[in-house]
């Protein structure tokens, strides 16, 4: 049973985790199972526990917010019809509202995490020089990475292209283990690919899919100037290009 610093928080957060050891480094003995375990079991509870669940669970498996698109601008034609304009007010309260427990999430996970590390693994995690900083913030991205880095071997005190080289390595030979099922398989070959693209760049992914995707975005792009009359914005269109490379790795990995 988790040992933790308290059996729920607020808004309705069980940090009660059922099963939860606290996680061991590997100078403790620690394996990569046990952290690919560790972190299986906190995204399970908070998807179900936790208030907007679904989305501090998709943060936990891929690192980075779900997608959450405010209301569009009314125009202001539309903003005089009442039922029209309060239809957007409710929309609009419901995305901060979204916004905000997502932001609330993932400091009180940051917390449930870092209270459940072994005295070891907490001070490995002390040790980054960034530390005070991202654990007054709370940082939850943060904490994450830098676990990610001690469960996987992942030494910043090695010159860089030289642990980034045995990230790759460890993708390139990776086995099925014998009791091992596919799907457990593929989720930890997935998880070790994404740390070597956080490191290394994008696995797999050359001149062509590059073509392929600025392609794209200049379809999107037109059709968003036809469709709205104006061109899209440089944020719009990163977060388009982002989308459009995401699915050109999926394919690539499938």
């Amino acid at each position: 049973m988790m040992t933790s610093s308290g059996s729920a928080t607020e808004m309705g957060r069980s940090d009660e985790i059922s099963g939860l050891q606290k996680l061991r480094s590997p100078e403790e003995g620690g394996v990569k199972k046990e952290y690919d375990d560790f972190m299986e079991k906190i995204e399970n509870h908070v998807a179900i526990k936790w208030p907007q669940g679904s989305d501090i669970a998709y943060f936990v498996k891929n690192g980075e917010d779900p997608d959450m698109d405010p209301p569009k601008d009314l125009t202001e034609d539309e903003q005089k019809q009442m039922l029209k304009m309060r239809k957007w007010e409710i929309q609009a309260a419901i995305f901060f509202q979204r916004e905000s427990i997502l932001c609330e999430n993932k400091k009180a996970l940051y917390t449930v995490i870092y209270s459940n590390l072994t005295s070891t693994t907490k001070s490995r995690v002390e040790q980054n020089k960034s530390f005070p900083e991202k654990h007054r913030a709370s940082d939850l991205l943060w904490i994450m990475s830098v676990i990610d880095d001690i469960m996987t071997d992942f030494d910043v005190a090695k010159p860089y292209m030289v642990s980034v080289h045995q990230q790759l390595r460890r993708v390139m030979t990776i086995t099925q283990q014998r009791d091992e099922t596919n799907d457990g398989f593929v989720r930890r070959l997935v998880k070790e690919i994404k740390l070597y693209e956080k490191r290394g760049g994008a696995l797999m992914y050359g001149h062509e899919h590059r073509e392929k995707a600025d392609m794209s975005l200049k379809e999107i792009q037109a059709k968003y100037e036809v469709d709205n009359g104006s061109k899209m914005s440089d944020e719009e269109s990163t977060k388009a290009k982002k989308i459009i490379v995401a699915g050109i790795q999926e394919k690539i990995r499938a």
